[in-house]
């Protein structure tokens, strides 16, 4: 396993926390050397610095124009942002950028925007690049009330479309007492066989690099992906 895919049940649920927070673990406690992707940021105007936060953490030296190849100031999905802004977006350069930067590092973490059927072109979702790509996928999913239904629907989808998922991490967004959190994780898990890697607690503001890391180790059971990365020759 060079890469692996960092998609969500929908979009703000927690996909960058969770990218971040792996980055952060296997760069700090595991000394392996981690790339970042983030093949599409929108909502610039927003503020919103994903791929920057990701370069940080990781330690990564690759530039952001390689990190984020495509960059949108509207908050839409890719495809929207594109058409909004007269922008096309080139599927081969995209295939350059990733196969370049899985060549420079042991392992590339790519991050998704939105959920898997968030539409890249017309036609083209994320589901399709997954593929193109043939990378095993890391699913994040909220931990409160709906998260079974959405996180069901896209674990059965991923498998109709044959993309390996490695496992699935529930982020708690807020804290908030919700009765649901408590029986989620068992009745997702009594009806999938994709394993549950962990329970991401809330985090009111986002920690350092080092204290990301800790909480990835504590909270989440990596194995599943530490075990598929391989040795450097």
């Amino acid at each position: 396993m060079r890469a692996l895919f960092i998609t969500g049940t929908d979009t703000g649920v927690g996909k960058t926390t969770i990218a971040l927070s792996l980055a952060s673990y296997l760069s700090l406690k595991e000394r392996i050397d981690v790339g970042v992707m983030k093949p599409f940021e929108t909502g610039l105007t927003e503020g919103s610095v994903d791929s920057t936060l990701l370069k940080q953490v990781s330690g990564s030296p690759d530039d952001i124009s390689i990190i984020s190849p495509y960059r949108f100031e509207l908050p839409l999905s890719p495809y929207a942002a594109s058409v909004k802004e007269g922008r096309e977006i080139d599927l081969e350069f995209l295939d350059g950028v990733f196969e370049k930067l899985m060549g420079s590092h042991r392992i590339t973490l790519v991050e998704g925007a939105g959920g898997v059927l968030a539409p890249i072109r017309r036609g083209l979702f994320f589901a399709d690049l997954i593929k193109r790509w043939d990378l095993p996928t890391l699913l994040v999913a909220p931990l409160g009330l709906g998260t079974i239904n959405h996180t069901l629907l896209t674990l059965r989808y991923l498998s109709s479309v044959n993309i390996e998922v490695v496992g699935v991490v529930l982020n708690d967004r807020d804290a908030q007492r919700d009765p649901s959190k408590e029986s989620n994780p068992r009745i997702i898990a009594e009806h999938t066989n994709v394993t549950i890697l962990g329970i991401f607690p809330y985090l009111q503001q986002m920690p350092e690099r080092e204290r990301l890391a800790e909480i990835a180790q504590q909270c989440l059971d990596l194995r599943p992906i530490l075990s598929r990365i391989p040795w450097p020759p």
